[in-house]
């Protein structure tokens, strides 16, 4: 909602659930590894990168993605297994 607030000078309903939701598909799979303020930063980076791709091909594309479901779950699942694969690497997370 904050994002969409700061691009667009407005807010949507629709990016406040997506939002939601995008927070919990990128901590879902890391969520027994990481503490909780580690896991906010997670959701909320993951949500708002989910917005700029989001507004990104509403911009560039035809396609009728109304619930921006490939930012959510496309970009989302991308973005935590590229943070996980840096974690396992920082050895921030036990294998």
């Amino acid at each position: 909602m904050l994002a969409d607030w700061a691009i667009k000078g407005k807010t949507i309903s629709n990016s406040i659930a997506v939002g939601a939701v995008v927070g919990l598909v990128a901590i879902t799979p890391a969520a027994g590894y990481v503490s909780a303020s580690s896991a906010l930063i997670i959701g909320l980076a993951a949500g708002v990168i989910s917005n700029l791709v989001a507004n990104w091909r509403a911009g560039r594309s035809r396609i009728d993605d109304s619930l921006d479901v490939f930012a959510c779950h496309g970009i989302g699942g991308i973005w935590v297994q590229s943070l996980q694969g840096f974690l396992l690497q920082q050895r921030l997370v036990p294998l």
